[in-house]
């Protein structure tokens, strides 16, 4: 059976027979145990069931397991024994005096001394052990090691197992709360209570100084006990935790105090505790519980130890099946072999079961000790379980979902390699006291026995049923009956092989039934989400499907091989890829396997064009083409060539001027279009030109369907360029009165000099400057020239040309200020100084372009007569004279 696939369903039994509880008795042993002793309090050490008494003037006495009376411990004879307690007769500690304590480990004496000076008293001691402790237990921590519990009239201290050293033991672990004045309440191999002063007081309504502290496993409880409201200090408690639902609010506080026994629930205040005087009248001195059937239907009963005899609950204080706590139901009754003697303490003698559990869930309890002053008085423990021989026990879990069910009957049905997996409800760690043997159709199933799990698959009646060894009752579980299931039915009918085309597929199909799964394969792998009764194949492979009608029992069909037939897509191919008027168009497809070829056009098939694998259309619109085999047919793409014819641009040249180009002038040409793109002669791609050259030009536009168009070319026309001949450099001098002619090329229809038009090419001049000519010719065209005229003379014409005057008046009237040489203008080395009578320079001059204005450093000279010296190239010596000033 595949668990993955199936719930985990928690089926658990109910009985409903109401008088089928189990009840506790008590038998009395007629053999005296140290008669006419006063025994003050009985204990058996957990590891070796030894019993151990002590009187009530400090003896001690022992008994171990195997023997039949008890001898007198005499390692111990010299103390007074007030206490004891201990692991294993090897193992033990004994209270002495006030405050002794000592410990006796393989016949070793050891005595142990408390360090706290305030400490007067030892009130009593108990061994803890911790039975829920695992491998992982923490080294140095109370609650997860055995100790021995030291309760004194300060604190309370413990010595771990295996050591001497004693430290002060802080069970409730709380900082605020300093608690003192111990004493144990509870002494058992199940636990040990202890009683401890608080220095805060109040729990619920209840005003008390004192608690009981309890432990269990690796948790501290403290209890709300009213302790100090209308009766004494507690004399005896007992916290009840075997509840299967393993919830405190399912627990029990059990304590007596000098006027009786009460119980109500843990922790609860208040109207909800239920508090109950189930004993009244009577002074307690020990509790007890004792476990029967653990494991199976636990039932926990209670002994009371008092001062006028024993008392016990002959039903269970839980209800057996839904383990709840009803403080209401709790009812002792006294055993009358013991009514009247007082019973000092009471303690279990049980027997271990050797498997791996923790310890206190190992124990078959069929003795109490109670110790009397009387000496020992052994009580048998029957438990009557009649009424559950062969009942159903709650609490099977199995694996798989039943078709059908009652109170003592499963039914299920399997097929193929399913299983039903059956697990009992006996917790792993009480595979010792309980016996499991599994059973088929009536006969023990050999290799299960002891074995929690049952796995089967055949057809047949299982059961399982468990024996309680200590109690020897044997309770089973329900029936479980396992049918197998026929085989699914599958229709598959179909030949080995199939060819389809690729685009057919084929519908394969089995029958359809409710309750029926099924599942799809494709080369052996399953398909993905296939899970109905059809499935339509496309590809190349080999099919089946599995057919369950039961959970993952699937049965396979036979397998069909699909074939598909694949014929190669026809690609049309054109000869480019854009078409304009005029253009030859034609489409082709490769046939290379040799198919059947047909062509439609918008949809429709063009017959002239059937089997030709190229064609030539003329018509916009869309084409396609298909392959046949003669059994399937394959075409192109629905859309695989849309034709479309473009029409060619339109296209001029037009020029910005129409006249005829002089030379350096520039006309504009623009292509006139509806393309836009453009193409020149001359290699330029823009709408417009610019041209200064002759010649004739053309454009090539295309348009966005790429479709072109040659313009008609254009001429440009351009007349030669007019060169003038002028010279670059024309003298004249002035100085002697030389005048020029000035000669243009002639032939030209007119002649501009310096602005002024006319028809002569010459021009006369007697002054040095530039001269500007413009021709034109008979088309228009002009060109200019200039005509450079420089100011030069020859030395003698120089010479001859010096002319100043012997006088002149800078009186500013405008006739005759300045004073001036005539004829040194081509001179620029020339040089003039006019000397005053004394022969102070009051003027010098140089070049061809200086005058005197009769002033000296700014300011006027005098009249009268000054001298000139003038140093001229056209002279060798000095020329000297004397002009003068006259104001």
């Amino acid at each position: 059976m595949n668990a993955k696939s199936l719930s985990l369903i928690l089926f658990i039994s109910i009985l409903f027979i109401l008088n089928c509880h189990g009840q506790l008795s008590l038998q009395l042993d007629q053999n005296n145990y140290l008669n006419n002793l006063y025994i003050k309090k009985v204990m058996v050490t957990h590891d070796d069931q030894t019993v151990w008494a002590l009187t009530g003037d400090g003896k001690v006495y022992y008994k171990k397991a195997q023997e039949i009376d008890f001898t007198a411990y005499l390692i111990i004879s010299d103390i007074i024994v007030t206490d004891f307690a201990g692991y294993n007769f090897n193992d033990m500690y004994f209270t002495h005096e006030a405050k002794g304590l000592m410990q006796i480990k393989n016949g070793v004496k050891k005595e142990l001394i408390l360090s706290d000076p305030a400490i007067t008293q030892i009130r009593n001691i108990a061994v803890v052990l911790n039975d829920t402790k695992s491998d992982a237990a923490i080294k140095g921590d109370p609650l997860y090691e055995d100790f021995l519990a030291i309760a004194t009239d300060q604190y309370l201290y413990h010595v771990f197992r295996g050591t001497t050293n004693m430290v002060k033991y802080d069970i409730y672990r709380q900082p605020s709360y300093d608690i003192k004045d111990f004493t144990i309440t509870r002494t058992s191999i199940r636990g040990v209570e202890f009683q401890g002063k608080f220095s805060t007081s109040g729990r619920c309504e209840w005003k008390s100084d004192y608690s009981v502290i309890k432990t269990l496993g690796h948790t501290t409880f403290v209890s709300v006990i009213p302790d100090r409201e209308g009766y004494s200090r507690i004399t005896a408690s007992l916290f009840d935790f075997q509840s299967k639902i393993y919830t405190s609010d399912e627990a029990y506080d059990f304590w007596g105090t000098s006027e009786g026994l009460y119980v109500k629930k843990y922790g609860r205040c208040g109207t909800a505790s239920q508090l109950r005087q189930v004993i009244s009248g009577k002074q307690i001195t020990d509790i007890i519980e004792v476990v029967k059937l653990p494991g199976l239907l636990e039932q926990s009963f209670i002994i009371a130890a008092s001062t006028e005899g024993l008392y016990y609950t002959p039903l269970s204080v839980y209800d057996e099946f839904m383990q709840v706590a009803r403080p209401d139901l709790v009812n002792f009754i006294p055993f009358p072999d013991l009514n009247g003697l007082k019973i000092n303490n009471i303690a279990t003698e049980y027997t271990n079961f050797a498997y791996e559990s923790p310890r206190m869930l190992s124990m078959c309890e069929k003795v109490v000790w109670a110790a009397t002053p009387l000496g020992l008085k052994k009580v048998y423990l029957e438990f009557d379980g009649t009424n559950y021989q062969n009942k159903v026990v709650p609490g099977f879990i199995y694996l798989g979902i039943p078709v059908e069910q009652t109170e003592e009957k499963v039914v299920f049905e399997l097929c193929g390699s399913n299983n039903l997996k059956i697990i009992s409800s006996v917790p792993s760690n009480f595979l010792g006291p309980v016996l499991i043997e599994w059973y088929k159709d009536g006969l023990k199933v050999n290799g299960l026995t002891g074995i929690r799990e049952g796995v089967f698959n055949e057809e047949g009646t299982y059961r399982a049923e468990m024996t309680a060894l200590c109690e020897g009752v044997k309770l089973r579980s329900k029936d479980y009956v396992i049918r197998n299931k026929a085989a699914p039915e599958i229709t598959f009918n179909y030949p080995t092989e199939i060819s389809v085309c690729e685009t057919e597929g084929i519908q394969l199909n089995t029958v359809l039934k409710n309750g029926y799964a099924y599942r799809w394969f494709k080369n052996d792998l399953q398909i993905p989400n296939a899970i109905g009764n059809s499935y339509f194949a496309t590809g190349d492979g080999k099919y089946r499907v599995e057919v369950s009608n039961c959970d993952q029992n699937y049965v396979t069909s036979s397998s069909v091989t699909l074939k598909i037939t694949a014929l190669q897509k026809p690609v049309i191919g054109h000869n480019q890829p854009n078409y304009c008027e005029g253009q030859s168009l034609e489409l082709t497809v490769n046939n290379p396997m040799n198919y059947q070829v047909k062509w439609y056009f918008n949809g429709q098939e063009i017959s002239e064009f059937e089997g030709q694998l190229s064609i030539k259309p003329k018509l916009n619109g869309n084409y396609r083409a298909t392959f046949n085999n003669g059994i399937c047919a394959k075409e192109s793409d629905p859309y695989a060539f849309i034709l479309v014819i473009s029409e060619k641009p339109l296209v001029s040249i037009s020029k910005s001027t129409t006249k005829l180009l002089c030379f350096g002038e520039t006309v504009t040409l623009t292509a006139e279009t509806n393309a836009n793109s453009y193409k020149w002669n001359t290699g330029a791609v823009t709408k417009s030109i610019m041209v200064t050259a002759p010649g004739n030009y053309s454009v090539e536009v295309r348009n966005n369907s790429g479709c072109s168009n040659i313009s008609d070319p254009v001429t440009v026309e351009v007349n030669n360029e007019i060169i003038l001949s002028v010279p670059s450099e024309t003298k004249l001098c002035t100085t002697a009165g030389q005048e020029l002619i000035l000669q243009a090329d002639p032939g030209y229809s007119s002649y501009t000099w310096n602005g002024v038009k006319g028809t002569s090419n010459l021009l006369k001049v007697n002054a040095p400057g530039n001269y500007q000519v413009l021709i034109e010719d008979e088309k228009g065209c002009t060109a200019t020239g200039i005509f450079k005229v420089i100011k030069w003379c020859k030395e003698d014409e120089i010479s001859r040309a010096l002319v100043m005057t012997n006088a002149f008046s800078p009186n500013g009237d405008g006739i005759n200020d300045f004073w001036y040489v005539k004829g040194l203008e081509n001179d620029p080395s020339a040089s003039v100084l006019i000397f005053n009578r004394l022969g102070q320079i009051v003027f010098e001059g140089k070049g061809d372009n200086w005058f005197w204005d009769g002033k000296f450093r700014g300011k006027d000279v005098s009249e009268g007569t000054y001298y000139y010296r003038i140093k001229s190239k056209a002279h060798t010596n000095y020329l000297k004279g004397s002009v003068t000033v006259i104001r």
